[in-house]
C-alpha cells in the first residue's frame, strides 16, 4: 500500500467581533497551558 501515512494540521483561531478581548487575565495562563 502506497501512501499510508497522512499529516493533518489543524488550527483553531479565536477571534470576536470588534477583537474584543473576553479572555480574562485570570484565566490566560491556565488556557494558554492546554493551546502551546
Amino acid at each position: 500500500m502506497a501512501n499510508t501515512y497522512t499529516k493533518i494540521y489543524i488550527q483553531f483561531v479565536f477571534a470576536v467581533q470588534d477583537r474584543l478581548s473576553l479572555i480574562q487575565n485570570a484565566w490566560k495562563d491556565e488556557l494558554y497551558k492546554y493551546i502551546t
